[in-house]
């Protein structure tokens, strides 16, 4: 970045014209409807530049999607190439329009870091960039949504209750845009996980772990505490949840013990209510679950790089696929002879992740899923 090279005077002369944009955006905003597809950009180590995802959006009827035709059920096999080609050309044209506005740069990818840069050229430019975030309507508030992602990390070390805020207001926003991370992550994660820790911090990080849909979110949730700097929230939240008289409160404890990557401390309290009746037990034998397979598949990963002959490597391979899950690294040690087929062993991690995935969407801690709606009423 070029304010990085030559120092705070330009960057302040960037931040003046960040804000500009932001203002300008939202003017308009007023005259641009968001596309009615949904695109997703996902970085990956497999690809030199991000790859973008285009699908058919359900942001007009969120809780349903939308509803099928006759068309939809009984299509020809040409419909995918057709669909595809016209989400590509929606998204084209969506893109070309952008041409020259001040949304273009809204809906671009912004670092934190690189946020951090402009916001720190003068000691009140984060105070104005709250301002305007705050000033923006909720229309248009839509195109602002990673702007805040990126903005909320830095808010939340003065201002923990505005940061929470925005924050809110750009989960509900249902963005068109998504950025990913790998391994389920998006920017979303990055941005609330993040924050700065305090009192305010955890009350909304600990609701968003217990409004997750399903296990599978709420191991990507634990997943990303973990990974951007809020582990030591989560071995906390471990140890308040389990105190509790509640039931309830120790199912969720119990569970966010056995995603975690620390599963192996939590044996003795996960293998000891085991046995337990009800949600309590129930849960317990999830979080064992998922402890177990974390185990084996660090281990069986960790044979996979040491094995002696291509028998044992693939053998190795083919079980880790059956318990692995995020917490496994796809890297394997540079000194291992397999090492050249690390790309092989990250497709075959993708997948079962994919797969672990699917099966934890069924479950709730140790209950059949409830319907989302529920979840945000709580």
């Amino acid at each position: 970045m070029a304010a990085r090279r030559l120092g705070k005077p330009l960057a302040q002369v960037l931040f003046d014209a960040f804000l500009k944009q932001i203002e300008s955006g939202m003017w308009q905003s007023k005259h641009t409807d968001p596309p009615l597809i949904d695109l997703s950009l996902a970085r990956s180590r497999d690809l030199p530049y991000p790859h973008l995802s285009i699908t058919q959006t359900d942001r007009g009827n969120p809780r349903f999607g939308p509803e099928p035709s006759l068309h939809d059920i009984f299509g020809k096999d040409d419909d995918f190439d057709e669909t595809q080609r016209q989400l590509h050309a929606s998204a084209t044209r969506f893109f070309d329009g952008l041409n020259g506005t001040a949304l273009k740069d809204l809906v671009s990818e912004i670092s934190i870091d690189d946020l951090r840069l402009l916001a720190e050229a003068k000691p009140d430019n984060l105070s104005r960039l709250i301002a305007v975030l705050e000033a923006a309507t909720d229309p248009g508030f839509v195109w602002l949504q990673h702007v805040v992602f990126a903005a909320a990390p830095l808010i939340s070390n003065v201002e923990p209750d505005r940061a929470i805020s925005l924050l809110r207001r750009a989960c509900n926003a249902r963005g068109f845009l998504k950025i990913g991370y790998g391994d389920g992550l998006t920017s979303e994660h990055v941005a609330i996980w993040s924050c700065s820790d305090g009192e305010l911090m955890r009350n909304f990080w600990k609701k968003r772990l217990m409004t997750s849909e399903n296990n599978a979110v709420l191991a990507t949730e634990v997943l990303a505490a973990e990974r951007f700097g809020a582990g030591i929230f989560i071995q906390s939240v471990i140890a308040e949840l389990v105190q509790s008289t509640s039931a309830l409160d120790q199912a969720y404890g119990l569970v966010i013990a056995g995603f975690s990557s620390r599963s192996a401390n939590y044996s003795d309290l996960i293998l000891g209510r085991a046995t337990y009746k009800g949600i309590v037990g129930d849960s317990a034998r999830v979080a064992r679950r998922a402890m177990e397979k974390q185990a084996w598949a660090r281990q069986w990963s960790a044979a996979a790089s040491k094995a002696e002959t291509a028998e044992e490597f693939f053998l190795s391979q083919t079980i880790t696929k059956t318990c692995i899950d995020a917490r496994t690294s796809s890297d394997f040690p540079p000194e291992s002879s397999w090492a050249i087929y690390e790309p092989l062993f990250q497709r075959l991690r993708r997948s079962g992740i994919k797969a672990q995935d699917k099966d934890r969407e069924k479950k709730l801690l140790g209950l059949e899923a409830p319907d989302s709606l529920f979840l945000k009423c709580k």
